[in-house]
């Protein structure tokens, strides 16, 4: 199974989001929490005003502040009205708009919260609703300079991919560890910024365990790693998540190649969102580290080594018959979903023999990741992750 996820970050990403691990994103990390002012008011003390092109909101002190492009959009979401209408209009009829419904917002009595940029002026960054939770940039990536520096994951390093004044060749320290695993990057080749990614609305990064490769029964000729992503928004454009996965392989675009035992977790930014957020990553990286390799690889071997049926219909019927003593499972995996796992199965060597249980589990996390929706995908990685354990 291959991930695009990393890889459409490296494609997409600007310049001046790019950096080359956590120590460097963390400063620009803080300085946008050091230049940020939050406040909480109604939506009757705020108004917005044509200025040129552009519309600025106000509020009591009558301080502009400019709207950046998510921002605006918030705004047009919270007073209902179509923001790339509002986009295609005068500045004076859009701000006539969006002040009509600031009014009745305002006549309800709702607040909203806002995230500002002081620096020299404002820019509004967001404007959610009271309930949201922040989640601050750097305090995800002070975390990450700790496993970086305490537990030895490292950002792979990734060939350039836009226009970057950093480009250079590669060193023995950035990658004198590759040749012991599936990364594609050598000394002396050209690499630039990427795997770690921050910006005004968004962070990303992109880790890798090196040290901690595993055998993997099915292909002994390929050690396995451990590897994660971990992305936040500040300002309310996706949920706190992590997804951690084995792998063969990274090329030097950030594709990850020969993906298994794929888990993600989300936390919405609401309630305590700090403290579940970063209890589960601490969890779930506390326990790649305790993890020994000869226990997951004894792990891998037993979901490897049992085959579940003489042929594809007798491996059907019996993962029918054990989800359906399992109510979330039965709902997930259906003749139909399994079907398709099977095929996928037989269609992959990589997975070995396509009756097992790791070659199912293969096969639904492929599945997974064809679902739209980041619910969805928690779901069926969870199932798949069950189907691995039947071993057990």
């Amino acid at each position: 199974m291959e991930i695009f996820k990393a890889s459409k970050q490296w494609a997409e990403r600007p310049a001046d989001e790019r950096f080359w691990g956590p120590k460097d994103a963390a400063q620009a990390a803080m300085e946008y929490r050091q230049s940020a002012a939050t406040s909480t008011v109604h939506y009757g003390d705020l108004r917005v005003e044509a200025r040129g092109d552009d519309i600025a909101l106000l509020g009591k002190t009558d301080a502009p502040a400019t709207l950046t492009h998510y921002a605006f959009g918030q705004l047009a979401q919270r007073v209902k009205a179509p923001a790339d209408y509002l986009r295609q209009l005068p500045p004076t009829l859009a701000a006539q708009n969006l002040n009509h419904g600031l009014k009745a917002r305002g006549d309800d009595g709702d607040k909203a919260q806002l995230l500002l940029h002081r620096n020299g002026g404002l820019l509004a960054r967001c404007l959610t609703g009271i309930g949201y939770r922040r989640i601050w940039n750097h305090e995800i990536l002070d975390r990450l300079i700790e496993l970086e520096e305490d537990m030895g994951w490292k950002v792979p390093p990734a060939r350039p991919a836009v226009k970057d004044p950093r480009i250079r060749p590669a060193t023995e320290e950035d990658c004198g560890w590759c040749g012991q695993t599936g990364l594609s990057i050598r000394p002396g080749d050209m690499i630039a910024p990427a795997g770690v990614y921050c910006s005004d609305r968004d962070m990303f990064a992109f880790m890798v365990n090196p040290d901690r490769t595993l055998r993997n029964p099915a292909d002994t000729e390929t050690p396995l790693m451990r590897g994660f992503f971990i992305w936040n928004s500040e300002v309310g454009d996706r949920s706190f998540g992590v997804m951690s996965f084995l792998l063969d392989a990274v090329c030097g675009n950030h594709i990850v190649w020969g993906a298994q035992d794929v888990q993600e977790i989300k936390v919405r930014h609401v309630g305590s969102a700090r403290n579940k957020a970063f209890g589960q990553l601490r969890a779930q990286l506390i326990a790649y580290e305790n993890e020994s390799a000869s226990d997951d690889e004894a792990r891998i071997k037993a979901s490897q080594g049992l085959t579940l049926g003489g042929d594809d219909e007798e491996v059907l019927e019996r993962l029918l018959k054990w989800a359906s003593r399992k109510p979330k499972l039965k709902r997930l995996l259906n003749e139909s979903t399994i079907k398709d796992a099977q095929l996928i199965a037989n269609k992959t060597p990589r997975y070995g023999n396509p009756r097992t249980p790791w070659a199912i589990a293969a096969g639904l996390t492929e599945i997974s990741q064809r679902r739209k929706h980041a619910a969805q995908r928690v779901e069926m990685d969870g199932a798949a992750g069950q189907v691995a354990q039947i071993a057990f």
